[in-house]
This record gives C-alpha cells, sequence and structure tokens, in this order.
C-alpha cells in the first residue's frame, strides 16, 4: 500500500536521513582510534630467593618499551601493590612478613592509550631459610698432609667452608659448624673461624668419617646444613723421629773456642720429648740430656762435661736417643758416636817478612808481595805493615781481599782495608781480616804511591794456633 507523503514530511525525512549518515561518517575516525597495540609484560626473578621470613625483596616487572603507565603486582592472586613504570620496568618490594611457604607473584600491565593492557606469567618465590653449602675444604696431619690417613695421636687440622647457596642473591652466613666424627660431635667452631684441631689419641683403629654440620644462630636467616662424610683411617702409632750424627764428630772440649762443644741432633715429624743418654767407651753412663716435646727439628749441646760437671777423659762416646711420643709410646733411635779429643790449641805468632827486591808483582806504579802462612789449624790474627816514607799525594798500602776479588791481581779495586804511608821513613800497619785476606795459607799486599813514595819493606805479623 502505497502512504501519500507530503512534501514536508519527504523534507523531514530526508534531513533525518542525512544526519544519520554524517553520524556514521563522523564516528569512523574515532572507531579507528579506539584500536590499541598489543603489550607483553615478564616478571624477572626475586632479588632473594628464598626470601627470609622478616626480609624484603625485589621482583622486576618488564613491559614493552615505550609503554607508560601503572603495573600491578598480585601475591597469591591478591591485589597487593601498584607501581608506576619507570623507562618499562617497575619494582615491587615483596612484603617482609610475608608468611612461610611458596608464593605465587604476578604483574599485570593497566595499559595506556597506545598499549594494552598484559599479565606475566606467575613467578613462584619460596620464603623461608635460605639453603647452604657445608664443604670440608682439607684434612691435615703430620703424617699424611692430604689428610687419609693418620696415625693414632696425631693432632689433625680440620679446615671447612660454609656458603650461602640461595637460588638468587646472597646473605652473610653466621652461626656454628659442628665437627663430628661417626656422628659424634668432636669440636663446635663459631664462625667466621672455619678452621679446627681434632686429636686422634681416643680414636678407634681403622676407617672413620668425619662431618661438618652448620647450625644457625639466633635469627639467622639460613637452614642447617652439612658436608658429605670425609673419609679417613687411623692406623697403628709409629714415632716418627730419626737421629742425625753428632756436629762435630769430633771436639775439643777445652774452653779455647775452638770445637768445644757437639750437637746431638735428630727431627721429629710428630709432637714428642727426647732424653739423650751419653755413655762411655766402657758402657758406664756419664749424661743425661733432655729436649723439651716438640715437633720438627732438635738440637741439645754437650760440652765433654759428665753430670757432675767434670770433663769426660779422651775416647769414643755412645750416644743414644730416645724419643717419646704424646700417647707415651717411645723409640730408641740407632746409636751414633762422638770422639772428645785431648788435643787442645796453642797459639804462635809469626812476622813474615820481605823487601822491595822479593816482589812478586811489579806494575811499575805499584808494588804486590805474596806471603805463605805456617800451616795452622786456626789463624786469628793478621797484621800487614810497610816500612817507607811518601811525600804527596801520599801513598796507600794494604792487603789483597781474596773475599771479593779471587785470584786476580788489582790494587785499585780489590785493597782492603787500606792506609796511608807515614810521611816519613817507619813502620805502618793495618789489621786485616782472616776471612778476608787470606786464601788458604796465601796472603797479598799492595803498596802504592808513585815516585814520591819510597818502600823499603814489607811484612806480615800472623798469629795462629795449632792442635796439639
Amino acid at each position: 500500500m502505497r502512504v501519500a507523503m507530503t512534501g514536508s514530511v519527504r523534507r523531514g525525512l530526508a534531513l533525518a536521513i542525512s544526519m544519520v549518515l554524517l553520524a556514521s561518517v563522523a564516528a569512523a575516525p574515532a572507531a579507528l582510534a579506539a584500536v590499541l597495540t598489543p603489550s607483553t609484560t615478564t616478571l624477572g626473578a626475586p632479588s632473594l630467593d628464598p626470601k627470609p621470613v622478616g626480609q624484603t625483596a625485589t621482583i622486576t616487572a618488564s613491559v614493552t618499551p615505550g609503554a607508560t603507565g601503572d603495573v600491578d603486582f598480585l601475591v597469591d592472586d591478591v591485589a597487593t601493590d601498584t607501581v608506576a613504570l619507570s623507562g618499562s620496568s617497575a619494582d615491587f618490594v615483596i612484603p617482609a612478613d610475608l608468611a612461610a611457604g611458596s608464593h605465587d607473584i604476578k604483574a599485570e600491565y593497566k595499559g595506556d592509550s597506545t598499549y594494552d593492557v598484559s599479565e606475566s606469567s606467575t613467578v613462584s618465590v619460596v620464603v623461608g631459610p635460605r639453603p647452604v653449602a657445608v664443604t670440608i675444604t682439607g684434612v691435615s696431619g703430620s703424617h699424611d698432609a692430604s689428610g687419609a690417613t693418620a696415625q693414632k695421636g696425631d693432632l689433625l687440622s680440620i679446615a671447612f667452608a660454609v656458603a650461602d647457596n640461595g637460588t638468587t642473591g646472597s646473605l652473610p652466613v653466621a652461626g656454628s659448624v659442628q665437627i663430628k666424627v661417626d656422628g659424634v660431635v668432636k669440636a663446635t667452631v663459631t664462625l667466621p673461624t672455619t678452621t679446627t684441631g681434632l686429636a686422634t689419641a681416643a680414636w678407634a683403629l681403622g676407617a672413620h668419617s668425619i662431618v661438618a654440620t652448620y647450625q644457625p644462630g639466633v635469627g639467622v636467616d639460613h637452614a642447617t646444613g652439612s658436608s658429605a662424610g670425609f673419609p679417613i683411617t687411623i692406623a697403628v702409632n709409629v714415632v716418627e723421629a730419626v737421629g742425625w750424627a753428632p756436629s762435630p764428630a769430633t771436639f775439643y772440649p777445652y774452653k779455647d773456642g775452638y770445637k768445644d762443644t757437639t750437637k746431638l741432633r735428630g727431627v721429629r715429624n710428630e709432637t714428642a720429648s727426647v732424653t739423650v743418654r751419653i755413655y762411655s767407651p766402657s758402657g758406664k753412663l756419664v749424661r743425661t740430656l733432655s729436649v723439651a716435646s716438640g715437633i720438627g727439628t732438635w738440637s741439645v749441646t754437650w760440652n765433654g762435661r759428665n753430670t757432675a760437671g767434670k770433663q769426660v777423659a779422651a775416647g769414643r762416646y755412645k750416644v743414644k736417643q730416645t724419643v717419646r711420643d704424646a700417647l707415651g709410646l717411645s723409640r730408641t733411635l740407632p746409636a751414633v758416636y762422638v770422639n772428645v779429643s785431648s788435643k787442645r790449641l796453642y797459639s804462635h805468632t809469626v812476622t813474615l817478612r820481605k823487601s822491595t827486591s822479593q816482589l812478586a808483582r811489579n806494575g811499575g806504579t805499584w808494588y804486590g808481595w805474596t806471603f805463605t802462612l805456617p800451616s795452622a789449624t786456626v789463624y786469628k790474627k793478621l797484621v800487614f805493615s810497610v816500612y817507607g816514607k811518601t811525600g804527596a799525594p801520599a801513598g796507600l798500602f794494604g792487603p789483597h781481599n781474596f773475599a771479593g776479588c779471587g785470584a786476580g791481581w788489582d790494587w785499585y779495586n780489590c785493597m782492603a782495608p787500606w792506609a796511608t804511608f807515614p810521611s816519613s821513613a817507619a813502620w805502618k800497619s793495618v789489621t786485616g781480616s782472616v776471612a778476608q785476606n787470606r786464601s788458604g795459607r796465601t796472603v797479598r799486599m799492595y803498596a802504592v804511591g808513585g815516585h814520591k813514595t819510597a818502600v823499603k819493606y814489607a811484612r806480615v805479623v800472623v798469629t795462629y794456633a795449632t792442635l796439639k
């Protein structure tokens, strides 16, 4: 059925249609502007995992670069905090009062005018004591530095380490460590000390296991932990010591400074005392000497006197050294022998003189003499002298320094010590050194001075001693 419309009705209908069309055209740009760019949100690892009860930790959410706005953090699906993005990331402080156990944390980005909302995957965080790694780093003793074996009675040194072993982050470890042998506590050490000694005198022979167990202190953020067992075998005790030959093997106990005493020596590889007994050629005990308990080398001096302080007769004396360890086990070492001599030193003084006609070396502007000393057991003193006179500049003289120069002639570098000539004809002396200015039985002397120095004689006064 057709309905007749008046002109005014037609005009009104057309206007209405036009307005609808205009509204549609105007709405199109707004609809296009509402399409947002997708975003991504990721959650990193917490700064501490496990997170101790009563402490905070931080976990960071990262959103697509360029995103702005806020991030909601949820703990076990409960919204806990809202943090504004800073450089496309937001840090969430995990509460200190979070109960012990495992908790799920998630981040939800709320979007902005450009980026759409997004949420991260869930990250589980453990709240509670942090684990530790306990290790025995070394066991050593006087008989086996690797710690695999020890003799009954040895003092062992135990070294250990305790380290934070959390998944993320690190906290200092405090508390104490128990050292157990076969499950029995033998020592307790308070950190940060990480070594202790263990005496094995009461241990049974055979295999044992050493374990270090960490015990946290009050309010400490770590759990207990133990090391793996360190195996060690305790063997029968043997006194570990070796005796050395006396030094010197022959001595002359006359208090004249020449080999007046002898040293009776040895070495202990465990803590022990030493008793030294000295027997006469006929087998009579003449002297007993003692060395206090210790470890390492020992040396005790015998002056050739008996217990009453009287000098013993010359002869070959037997020395027996008995070593006793901390457990009371003793061992007498093989006997050694020392000779007591009745000889003694007798001193002599001799003057050796030479003239300029007896030169051993002549360099034109210097003179040199070689002297042969008498055979001696000990050379005590050397005095070098020249007879002559000097002008200006003053002439010099002195012995050759064998210790610094060897055998080569060289007055400029090898004359030491030295002195100047007298200004008028007379003897002038300088004292040398037995060690420095002598090579065996040979000594040398130089005289230097040029045309204004006149030398007539040279001499060496030697004080020496021989055994008789």
